[in-house]
């Protein structure tokens, strides 16, 4: 029941793909299918609480999404010829060279080590035992969220049980295939994110290059430990950084599948955590820029309106069916103090550039953004994407100076905590800046045809 829960998710994933974005890369379709499937799944689940049918009904659910991935895989079939991309796939074999093959080995044993770990471990972490997996529990056992845990008489919620559902639900659904831990869940996406940034590599660099910055994306240190633990973080991570790179190759290419695809993954992220909100307005930002490339003032109205419909449901949801409130504790009035301001920086310049935390990601980005300086007005691709970057993490940085404390020591550790978790975001795009440079470009050709060169000894 697991293995045939988790598959039928992934050809859900896969179909509704496929509907949206035929014309893309078999590698990037797979990227996507898992993470795509699962939120879709989620909706799913929760329309069908909404309409009163139990959720511990899972095998109702497969079955729905079962029929309806038939459904689009017919109508797929009849509208284009799967059989001239599966073409093209042969046509472009992978490189064959022993650093390619070394690499890629080094970032699949490291996912590996990450799936093992995760489904050896229980749940511990504090913010899913109070939180995510706590409603998670509760939902498989009475299958809804309207469950005893928000018991006005007995009340038994946190603050991270009241975040958008897609990460609980889907930790149910987990639950009631089978599994004993909501840990394979974050596996799947984090390998999912790493074959969609592996793909995304391979588009703007040499694949030995797109190998070189998977594994360094795998060998972040915090990320590779949340991504064994039953954390929304890396779920959030997915959507937010994978989204907004599908935005910002739209606007870079006007690829109208890659506005689609990346709307859809950012209107799901709206459903993971309340920082989505920050991406989401950047995302916004990259609509509108489409859309007034290309003339065309429907896909930013509409990528606005369901944005708004992905966060007011659930605001909705909270307010009318649970009626309890989700407030952060945040001073919505732009204030200026400069003893707080100069507190948080020195707390985010030491996060941020840890080592232990981040290992070299932040000092490789910061280095290609200074040998960029020069070639700023060259660069059609690399300063978009870097704009994009600065203003979400501006975005992000605002928000942590709109909380209500003032980073002393002896106050909540906001910016160790959730601004140091809320990095995996910006991890991906970071990285693909860097493939993107022309130095890095340069570097990795020439060791290609370095490598490809024959260098056989010559016999006299």
């Amino acid at each position: 029941m697991e293995i045939a829960g988790l598959l039928i998710t992934f050809l859900f994933g896969v179909a509704i793909i496929n509907l949206l974005a035929y014309q893309l890369p078999v590698g990037e379709k797979v990227g996507y299918a898992w993470p795509v499937g699962l939120g879709t799944n989620a909706l799913l689940m929760f329309v069908l609480d909404l309409c009163g049918v139990s959720l511990r009904h899972v095998a109702l659910v497969l079955a729905i999404e079962l029929v309806l991935t038939i459904v689009l895989g017919v109508y797929i079939l009849r509208r284009y010829r799967p059989g001239v991309q599966l073409k093209s796939l042969l046509e472009k074999p992978f490189p064959v060279n022993l650093a390619w093959i070394f690499l890629v080995g080094i970032a699949v044993f490291l996912v590996y080590v990450v799936t093992a770990r995760a489904l050896f471990w229980p749940v511990y972490i504090y913010d899913s035992i109070y939180g995510f997996d706590f409603v998670a529990k509760a939902v498989a056992q009475e299958g809804t969220l309207h469950n005893a845990i928000f018991d006005p008489q007995h009340p038994l919620y946190s603050l991270r049980s009241l975040y958008p559902p897609l990460v609980a639900l889907n930790f149910a659904f987990a639950y009631l295939l089978g599994f004993e831990t909501s840990h394979v869940i974050v596996v799947i996406f984090y390998a999912s994110l790493t074959v969609s940034l592996y793909a995304f590599l391979a588009r703007v660099t040499t694949h030995l290059g797109a190998a070189f910055y998977t594994v360094l994306f795998v060998t972040v240190p915090e990320l590779f430990n949340f991504a064994s633990l039953s954390s929304s973080n890396p779920i959030c991570a997915y959507y937010c950084a994978v989204g907004l790179l599908a935005l910002w190759r739209a606007v870079d290419t006007s690829s109208r599948a890659d506005l689609r695809i990346g709307g859809v993954l950012i209107m799901l992220a709206l459903w993971t955590r309340p920082e989505a909100i920050v991406f989401a307005a950047v995302a916004g930002m990259v609509v509108l820029w489409w859309s007034i490339r290309q003339k065309r003032v429907w896909p930013v109205l509409i990528f606005g309106a369901a944005c708004l419909a992905f966060w007011g449901s659930w605001q909705a949801y909270l307010h009318n069916v649970l009626q309890v409130t989700g407030d952060q504790p945040m001073d919505f009035i732009l204030t200026w103090d400069a003893g707080k301001l100069s507190r948080m920086w020195s707390q985010v310049l030491e996060v941020t550039f840890h080592g232990s935390y981040y290992g070299v990601v932040m000092y490789l980005f910061v280095a290609i953004v200074f040998l960029n300086i020069p070639y700023l007005g060259k660069q059609r691709q690399t300063l978009p994407l870097l704009g994009i970057i600065v203003v979400a993490w501006l975005l992000y940085l605002l928000v942590f100076y709109q909380l209500d404390t003032d980073f002393m020591p002896d106050s909540t550790d906001w910016i160790g905590d959730a601004y140091r978790r809320g990095l995996f975001n910006f991890i991906p795009l970071m990285l693909l800046y860097c493939a993107t440079s022309m130095w890095s470009r340069t570097m990795f050709e020439f060791i290609e045809r370095w490598l490809a060169t024959d260098k056989s000894p010559v016999v006299e």
